[in-house]
């Protein structure tokens, strides 16, 4: 897409529903057709502190190239105080998917190996 234009998406469904502050939709983008992850904020009622905050966890996270950090494609904050945040949607690619996995298949335990894989 061109430098300067606006993608815009598609809501498929809601994955979390309003918590503490936010909601969580899985979008389409209209022109890429790529799944992407809105999540919404509701800063209206967070007191100054908490919106700094917020604001600089979300520039730090623009700045993360990381292949086991979920890479922030944009965000921006409306003129009704909601901060959005759109992120490459990692389908299966969570680690309480890989928790989850071991679990079912009775392998509870994680090498060495595998854990800096992770974390590294």
């Amino acid at each position: 897409m061109p430098k300067g234009e606006v993608e815009t998406y598609t809501k498929i469904k809601t994955l979390a529903n309003q918590g503490n502050y936010g909601k969580v939709d899985l979008m389409r983008a209209d022109k890429s057709g790529i799944k992407v992850i809105q999540k919404k904020v509701d800063m209206k009622n967070m007191d100054k502190k908490a919106k700094d905050l917020a604001m600089a966890e979300v520039k730090q996270h623009k700045k993360m190239s990381h292949p086991h950090i979920v890479k922030m494609i944009d965000s921006y904050k409306t003129n009704t105080d909601k901060l959005i945040m759109i992120t490459v949607y990692a389908e299966k690619l969570d680690l309480k998917h890989e928790i989850d996995k071991r679990i079912n298949q009775n392998n509870r335990f994680f090498s060495e190996e595998e854990i800096l894989h992770y974390l590294a």
